[in-house]
């Protein structure tokens, strides 16, 4: 009866023992070290999430990007050309920037519309020129032909004092001064000359009188 009892407790403790080890195994066990991850990639291959804060550019080719560079080049010679043969007189060197300008961008091989434009600017500029030569050589003929005569002129070949023929055919008016106009183009308009349009406003007595929008200058105009 003893050793009965005594084989019984012996079975419970080792039985609770088992059942301690069993429960507790892995806080008496140390566990294994955990393997280091891969770093990640650095370059993400999924996409940028809706919160994400980094802005994404448009990819542009090469291509592209010479082709804009030239639009906006051949916009700023056109827009330069225009204010040039409108609003300034004639000057050798702006010329010359111009048509090399023009000239280097015609050699490029561009579409229709582009080549177009560059011709019409080169047409305008050309214009111009020709224009201010023929000027110069009416001056010099003028010269010429007023110092055979013996005739006093100023340095433009016109003679002192010297007013239009028709004049009892002009009409004094008012001109209101517009954007980028200059002495030299409003006597173009009317017809004047520029030695004239000073005169009837003394005013201005410089050699390059400056004028302003809203300014008011006498005129004549043809009756």
């Amino acid at each position: 009866m003893k050793e009965t009892l005594i084989k019984l407790i012996t079975a419970t403790i080792l039985a609770f023992i088992v059942i301690l080890m069993y429960t507790y195994w892995d806080t008496l066990v140390p566990k294994s070290m955990p393997t280091t991850p891969a770093a990640p990639s650095h370059r993400s291959t999924n996409p940028p999430s809706e919160h994400s804060n980094i802005e994404e550019r448009p990819v542009v080719s090469p291509e592209s990007a010479s082709t804009i560079a030239i639009d906006n080049e051949i916009q700023d010679v056109v827009d330069k050309t225009f204010v040039y043969v409108n609003s300034q007189p004639y000057n050798s060197r702006i010329h010359n920037d111009l048509m090399a300008r023009l000239q280097r961008l015609y050699a490029i091989k561009l579409n229709k519309t582009q080549n177009s434009r560059i011709e019409v600017s080169m047409k305008l500029i050309e214009t111009k020129r020709k224009a201010y030569q023929a000027t110069i050589d009416k001056k010099k003929e003028m010269q010429i032909k007023n110092k055979d005569e013996g005739v006093k002129t100023d340095d433009n070949g016109i003679k002192e004092n010297d007013e239009p023929r028709d004049n009892k055919d002009r009409t004094l008016a008012t001109h209101i001064v517009d954007e980028k106009e200059t002495f030299f183009s409003i006597s173009n308009m009317y017809g004047m000359t520029l030695k004239r349009l000073k005169k009837l406003n003394p005013d201005y007595k410089e050699k390059n009188p400056v004028i302003k929008k809203g300014d008011k200058l006498i005129v004549e105009i043809k009756n």
